[in-house]
């Protein structure tokens, strides 16, 4: 059976919204490094292109968007075969979608202690916008067809499975710690995870996939309940109950993006409780001299609780100190960089969008995800004092037999390094899917209700989106899901872009 394995850290903190733990690939023929950060809601992998900055940009633009001397340049690599132009699959839903010119073209993936592994026809969004500045490497296990092309490329972590590299399809990922001292370096393995990032001290929790099985390429399968969040150190004295509802906000882990996004409301409770202020031209929150000495001073922190329905056995607990909340944002976002709190609007700012935890989430948290059993589990990520690797194994059968340690089925469970955890886990989260066959296309559409929240979240309406592409033919994705591949219509897929870089239907 294969080993697990870790991507090497770049040992640079990148990123123009707060210092983020990178890591390093290399692409095309020859080979050239760049640096990116793990998505675990997208399965595209992206790199700045050589236009991604402009004649008019800072001297190191290139530099400070994770390439070592250029940006990429297709006709440079021998291996590369264009796709063309599609809209990406890490649409921002705050600022709009981001295109790129598709292709295919060789991924070399840098083991942490030696060796590699070279995986060939990757799927690449080759980004001239900066949008995102710092390329991405998609974890979702998912391959992408693209409209009028016959041309497909499957994701990293399929391309790793197919390839026979992989126990399972499966991953661990922790953010790191800029803040920490000494900082802490990100860590991801694929086919397991680093026991070393555990926490013993801290309960962990295995949630299933919110969509379940029927619906493996939904991204949003790595979704939480958000129960409660408090706060200490604030403007007020004692704890500070910002959000208490076991059944009105669900929040989606997504590390391609920074920050936390948050219902209107909540965001100005804590504007109000921590002293923020909000800057209407950028969208974000920033911290002014006093705040952020008094919030230095009082210890300021802020805790999750974080379950499912019905699930037995207590919630996931994770607390974050005001360090990991205090990011310096840098150019295009700042010219010169102010302090801002980790937080914006999500869509409309309406209670009834999902809320996203992004990376920020993951500087406390060590996230492990196994698409083969649409199971995740949330630990509390050592920061302090970490030890030599220790990768384990999570592997097909791993998962279904009951640790004699674990908790009830659904529950919390003790971590205990170097045994592989598992138990079953039945799916309660209601899943009703609609399907309509006509003309030969094949389209899915899943509406979920999780936490008793109405999931409002569909594409956006533009020219090549799927919206007005409905009628033309299938923008099919295919997940990997128990050795096989079903594919349907998702309004995440890249749509051809038509020309139109615009925001308007």
């Amino acid at each position: 059976m294969p080993e697990p394995f870790s991507l090497a850290p770049s040992g640079q903190w990148d990123g123009n919204d707060g210092h983020w733990s990178s890591f390093s690939i290399k692409l095309g023929t020859p080979e050239r490094s760049y640096r990116v950060f793990p998505d675990t809601f997208g399965y595209d992998s992206a790199i700045p292109s050589a236009k991604g900055c402009k004649p008019d940009d800072p001297k190191d633009c290139i530099k400070w968007r994770g390439a070592d001397d250029q940006g990429f340049k297709s006709e440079d690599s021998k291996s590369w075969d264009e796709i063309g132009e599609y809209v990406t699959s890490f649409v921002d839903e705050l600022e709009g979608p981001s295109y790129a010119i598709y292709g295919l073209d060789t991924i070399t993936i840098p083991i942490e202690g030696g060796g590699t592994h070279k995986l060939e026809k990757q799927a690449i969004a080759m980004i001239e916008e900066k949008k995102p500045f710092i390329g991405s490497l998609g974890l979702a296990p998912v391959t992408s067809e693209y409209l009028n092309n016959t041309k497909s490329g499957p994701s990293v972590m399929e391309a790793l499975r197919d390839q026979k590299l992989l126990p399972s399809v499966s991953y661990g990922y922790t953010a790191g710690a800029y803040y920490k001292n000494p900082k802490v370096q990100g860590s991801l393995t694929f086919g397991g995870y680093d026991a070393s990032r555990l926490d013993d001290d801290h309960d962990s929790v295995r949630f299933p996939f919110a969509f379940g099985p029927a619906v493996p390429q939904e991204h949003e399968n790595i979704t939480v309940g958000i129960w409660a969040i408090e706060a200490t150190g604030t403007q007020t004295p004692g704890t500070d109950s910002f959000h208490h509802d076991k059944n009105s906000l669900v929040g989606v882990i997504d590390s391609s993006i920074s920050h936390f996004w948050f219902p209107s409301s909540l965001c100005e409770t804590f504007e109000k409780n921590f002293g923020l202020t909000y800057n209407k031209e950028t969208d974000f929150y920033t911290i002014d001299d006093k705040t952020h000495d008094r919030l230095v001073k009082d210890k300021a922190s802020v805790k999750f609780t974080l379950g499912y329905p019905n699930m037995k056995g207590d919630p996931f607990e994770v607390t974050f100190p005001y360090e990991a909340l205090n990011m310096e944002p840098s150019w295009p976002l700042y010219k010169d960089a102010k302090r801002i709190f980790p937080m914006r609007k999500n869509k409309n700012g309406s209670a009834d969008y999902p809320a996203t935890l992004g990376r920020t989430f993951l500087q406390e948290v060590y996230l492990m995800v196994n698409y083969d059993k649409s199971e995740f589990e949330l630990h509390k990520a050592v920061l302090d004092n970490v030890g030599k690797a220790d990768l384990q194994t999570i592997d097909d059968k791993a998962w279904e037999e009951e640790d004699a340690e674990g908790a009830t089925a659904g529950g919390a469970s003790k971590s205990k390094k170097g045994k592989k955890k598992g138990f079953k886990i039945k799916l309660k989260t209601p899943v009703i899917i609609g399907i309509a066959v006509g003309a030969g296309v094949l389209i899915i559409l899943a509406v979920v209700v999780l936490c008793c929240i109405k999931r409002k979240k569909g594409p956006k309406k533009m020219k090549g989106s799927y919206e007005s592409l409905r009628g033309a033919a299938p923008v099919a994705m295919k997940a990997f899901q128990d050795n096989h591949r079903t594919g349907a219509p998702q309004p995440y897929a890249p749509y051809i872009a038509g020309g139109n870089h615009g925001h308007g239907a």
